[in-house]
């Protein structure tokens, strides 16, 4: 069958995020088996949540942002790895101080969504970049890669 989609990714890219989401199962498959399992990770909240965050939140933002697998730009999102954990560490950081059970889910909320916006915004700037290699300085092109699927 031809796809004639003017965005359609060369095999490179897809087998790339195909390989990526394998991973990014496996690792949650980890994170899950150590809660079941009552590993350490599921006993201290601020590991737990530092490698949920980045185990989603990464792969997730490669998936949304990446044009071409074998741009050298690809690399870049991997500074946000630290800073992702450290987020997810101050999240679990909260949630182990006693508090109301209501109070501990919304912050847990509020923390997602607010990443997932933030990491959003962030991969449509990464990915017109990547198109025109230069940083975007108009509206349009953001625009447009909002609503155009990889």
């Amino acid at each position: 069958m031809d796809d004639n989609r003017p965005n359609t990714l060369d095999k490179a890219t897809s087998t790339g995020s195909i390989l990526l989401a394998v991973i990014q199962g496996v690792a949650l498959l980890a994170l899950h088996l150590a809660i079941d399992h009552e590993h350490w990770l599921a006993g201290d909240q601020r590991w737990l949540k530092a490698l949920y965050t980045v185990t989603l939140a990464l792969p997730a933002f490669y998936l949304i942002s990446m044009e071409r697998l074998h741009d050298r730009l690809n690399f870049l999102p991997l500074l946000l790895a630290p800073l992702l954990f450290w987020l997810g560490w101050h999240l679990g950081w909260v949630e182990q101080t006693p508090q109301q059970p209501w109070a501990r889910h919304q912050f847990t909320f509020a923390f997602c969504v607010a990443l997932g916006v933030a990491l959003f915004i962030l991969a449509l700037f990464f990915r017109s970049s990547a198109v025109s290699r230069t940083w975007p300085t108009a509206y349009a092109p953001l625009l447009n890669y909002s609503w155009s699927s990889p």
